[in-house]
């Protein structure tokens, strides 16, 4: 399935197509990554990739995530997704990372707006929640801009690089 955000730009579900060019978003942007997000260490090979988007796809089928390749010009630059999905409670968690040399120009803040639709028309869901590291402040402002609420801090609850980062809970209901 493909989100057309902009003519040289758009979203797709994540699949085996997409394991060479996120191994290679991914490893070269390790150094920026790394700061925020702790499976970025752990990802050492293509081999690992391919497991993730492997278990990315049977969380799909089951309904539980839904992740998506960001494509522009032709090429992967990151990723957004559906972290987790609770249909029962019609509420859906929310991450994404982009390529280094993409950021600062909107485009994460266009492909967070394309979840924001996907979840409220597609998903039928009710409630979306951004999480993220207290001193992310990029990530921080993607979803101030669209319109979440801080609704307050998970004190020290992940652990990146061996020290304990702050989590801002973020949230936006469909209403």
């Amino acid at each position: 399935m493909i989100h057309q955000l902009t003519p040289d730009l758009h979203i797709e579900s994540l699949g085996p197509q997409h394991i060479e060019g996120l191994w290679r978003a991914v490893d070269s942007s390790r150094s920026s990554l790394r700061h925020w997000l702790p499976w970025v260490d752990t990802t050492h090979s293509r081999d690992d990739t391919e497991v993730f988007v492997t278990a990315a796809r049977a969380e799909r089928r089951l309904g539980t995530a839904w992740h998506f390749a960001v494509i522009e010009g032709g090429a992967l630059i990151g990723t957004c997704s559906f972290n987790r999905i609770v249909e029962a409670h019609r509420w859906a968690s929310l991450g994404y990372w982009l390529h280094q040399q993409h950021v600062g120009r909107g485009v994460m803040t266009r492909c967070v707006a394309a979840l924001i639709d996907i979840g409220f028309t597609e998903l039928d869901l009710h409630r979306l929640e951004i999480r993220c590291a207290r001193g992310n402040q990029r990530s921080r402002a993607i979803a101030e801009r669209l319109g979440f609420e801080v609704e307050g801090c998970l004190r020290e609850c992940e652990w990146v690089n061996g020290e304990p980062l702050d989590h801002m809970v973020y949230s936006r209901l469909r209403r």
